[in-house]
C-alpha cells in the first residue's frame, strides 16, 4: 500500500504545526504584543510557513522594538546595519545595536562591535553621543510621568444639597480655617 501523507489535499503534519504556529504568533502580533512581534519577525525571516518575508519581519521587529523588546532591537539593528529587508543603514543600525549593547545584551554587543569596524572615528563617537542622550531623555520622561499627580491623589469631591461640587480638605491641627 503506497504511503499518500503529504500528497493531495492534507499537508503533512508538520506543515500543519508550523501554519497553525504562525497563525498563533499572527493573532498575538495584531493585539500588539511585543514578543509575539517579535517572534513573528523571525518567523517571516526565516521563511516558517513559505517564502522568506524580510520587509514584514523588519516591519515586526519596528513595532516589537518601539515597545522596548531588546531582542527586537537587536534584530532591526542587524538588519538596518546589513540592508536585509529595509534600505541599509548602517548609523541607525549601530545606534540601535550600541542601545541594546549598554542594556547589557551580550549579542547586541558583539554584533555592535563588527559594525562599528565600518563606521570612522568621529562618526562613532557623534553616534555613541547621541544614544546615550537618547537614554538620558527616556529616563528622564520616565520620571517625570511616574511625578505626574494622579487622580486618586486629589481631594474626595462630592455634591452638597444645591448639587455644587464640594471638596472635602483636611485642615492639619492648629491651622486657621479662615487663612489670618
Amino acid at each position: 500500500m503506497a504511503d499518500n501523507r503529504g500528497t493531495g489535499s492534507h499537508p503533512p503534519p508538520a506543515r500543519d504545526q508550523k501554519q497553525a504556529e504562525l497563525a498563533r504568533l499572527r493573532r498575538e502580533a495584531e493585539s500588539g504584543d511585543p514578543q509575539a512581534l517579535f517572534l513573528l519577525g523571525c518567523a517571516l525571516g526565516r521563511g516558517l510557513g513559505g517564502r522568506s518575508d524580510l520587509p514584514g519581519a523588519v516591519a515586526c521587529f519596528k513595532q516589537a522594538a518601539a515597545q522596548g523588546h531588546r531582542k527586537a532591537r537587536v534584530s532591526l539593528g542587524y538588519c538596518l546595519a546589513t540592508g536585509r529587508g529595509v534600505p541599509k543603514d548602517v548609523g541607525r543600525g549601530y545606534m540601535l545595536l550600541y542601545d541594546a549593547a549598554l542594556d547589557g545584551d551580550r549579542d547586541a554587543a558583539v554584533l555592535a562591535e563588527k559594525v562599528a569596524q565600518r563606521i570612522h572615528g568621529e562618526e562613532l563617537r557623534r553616534l555613541e553621543d547621541k544614544v546615550r542622550r537618547q537614554r538620558v531623555l527616556r529616563r528622564l520622561q520616565k520620571d517625570s510621568a511616574q511625578l505626574q499627580p494622579t487622580r486618586s491623589s486629589s481631594p474626595p469631591e462630592r455634591q452638597d444639597g444645591d448639587g455644587e461640587a464640594v471638596i472635602e480638605v483636611e485642615i492639619p491641627q492648629g491651622a486657621s480655617a479662615g487663612g489670618s
